[in-house]
């Protein structure tokens, strides 16, 4: 049987591509279909092409849950096309970056409300320092009558955004960041949701041109990870450093992602150091 879609909204979640500063004080899995690192697949889906030339020209594949109905294909120079069944609609999506890691897929009731929605996570910025992902979450319509007619729609699919502002301002309400030192040695208090974790940094005492300061900065580490009935977002950590220019971590911090008509609420806060 095929899967039962309903038209409310679907969802951008965006990790900012920049490390966003903050001062302390303020404010049973399943494994999602496709994706991973094109680069690294050896099942020979990425093969290459010779361009006109010569030079050879790396192809990248559609994603699919083929039991749902569902394909999600590049487009050039820019976007994605995702198919639900007979119902087509293009984004101005990336659908992977240099780093070719493809799109996952992963169907499931994440508000918990009987009907299945489709979870698109996507790697769209990359670099040294840098590693950002989307979340998208895609409803469609539920009444067969109304999916016949939208499936003649050019848009039959919408997105909704999860707001930075108010991405951050979760993250930011949840957390906060001091530092003390002991014989010398300078350690960092980190609290989420009440619960505090003292992290040593020494590491960064020396080596800088510069004092580490109590400011944190996270953003441009940014992944998403769905499974069966669950949506988790992973943000890495970093302590901020006089005249360096990227934070430098030692930790992430993971928080279960809830949607709900279109809202978006970030819970079970939980830091984890780098070993």
């Amino acid at each position: 049987m095929g899967m039962t879609w309903k038209v409310k909204t679907s969802v951008l979640l965006i990790g900012l591509a920049a490390a966003t500063m903050l001062t302390a004080g303020c404010a049973s899995q399943d494994k999602p279909e496709n994706g991973g690192n094109l680069a690294a697949d050896e099942s020979g889906a990425a093969g290459k092409t010779e361009t006109k030339g010569g030079e050879a020209e790396l192809e990248i594949p559609p994603v699919s849950i083929p039991k749902h109905g569902i394909t999600l294909s590049p487009v050039q120079p820019q976007g994605a096309l995702l198919q639900i069944g007979e119902k087509r609609q293009q984004f101005d999506w990336t659908y992977t970056t240099p780093r070719m890691i493809l799109p996952r897929l992963q169907a499931s009731d994440y508000d918990l409300d009987g009907a299945d929605e489709l979870s698109v996570a996507l790697n769209v910025d990359s670099g040294t320092g840098l590693s950002v992902d989307e979340l998208h979450i895609v409803e469609s319509e539920g009444d067969e009558a109304k999916a016949a007619e939208s499936a003649d729609s050019a848009t039959p699919f919408v997105d909704h955004v999860f707001e930075k502002d108010d991405y951050l301002a979760q993250l930011g309400n949840a957390l906060t960041f001091k530092t003390s030192e002991v014989d010398g040695e300078l350690f960092g208090h980190l609290t989420l949701n009440g619960e505090t974790t003292k992290v040593s940094l020494k590491s960064f005492q020396t080596g800088y041109n510069g004092e580490v300061t109590e400011k944190l900065g996270f953003g441009a580490i940014v992944g998403f990870e769905a499974s069966a009935n669950k949506l988790i977002a992973t943000f890495g950590v970093g302590i901020v450093i006089e005249n360096v220019a990227e934070p430098q971590y030692f930790g992430e911090i993971q928080a279960d992602v809830g949607y709900k008509d279109g809202e978006f609420q970030l819970s079970s806060f939980r830091f984890t150091a780098e070993e």
